[in-house]
């Protein structure tokens, strides 16, 4: 079973940003870590989490998508928890590579995929994720794969807008629909952060 739960948050500024930014830890506390450039928006991403405490991973994604690709992870899936200290399959650093997702032992598969804990902050400039809330039967397969999974229509993430996503949160990423200038920033929280259930 699947338990899928996000919320809308508030609307948030995204730095008109070109590179990429990924999974730099910063403490949730005191943001010392965190690049100036996105200091105000990080500041504005977690201040309505009720705990501030732990290691928390940033990743701002900013590039040119043309019409018709994918700018982030295809294929609906759930990101699951971030397992820090797995670093030693190609360079990946304990999260999912490529399309499919890595390979993780059963026991590190369930404490990512499988957790009651965890989850993300998430935003982007224009609109191209589609996400769904609810219980579904299925398990998420091989780096969250949850292609399998019978679903209904979802929704779509609107830009500019900052969502809360549990680890079991399914999404994809959508082919554009014109070719733009694309910024996504998302904050993975730390692996035992509790399930928000009310904004």
């Amino acid at each position: 079973m699947i338990n899928s739960i996000s919320h809308q948050l508030h609307e948030i500024q995204i730095p008109d940003f070109t590179g990429k930014v990924s999974m730099l830890p910063f403490d949730l506390e005191t943001l010392n870590e965190i690049p100036l450039e996105f200091n105000s928006m990080v500041t504005n991403m977690i201040k309505f989490l009720p705990m501030k405490k732990g290691i928390a991973y940033l990743t701002v994604d900013g590039k040119l998508v043309k019409e018709g690709q994918t700018q982030r992870r295809g294929g609906m899936h759930i990101d699951g928890n971030y397992i820090h200290d797995i670093r030693s399959w190609g360079g990946g650093g304990g999260w999912k590579v490529g399309e499919g997702g890595r390979i993780l032992s059963s026991e590190h598969h369930k404490l990512s995929y499988e957790s009651q804990t965890g989850g993300m902050l998430i935003a982007s400039t224009y609109p191209a994720c589609k996400g769904w809330n609810g219980e579904f039967e299925g398990n998420p397969y091989v780096g969250g794969d949850c292609t399998r999974v019978k679903v209904g229509e979802g929704f779509m993430l609107k830009p500019h807008m900052l969502y809360y996503g549990y680890s079991q949160f399914l999404h994809e990423s959508l082919p554009i629909d014109k070719t733009t200038h694309r910024v996504v920033a998302r904050i993975t929280l730390p692996m035992n952060y509790p399930l928000i259930s009310q904004v």
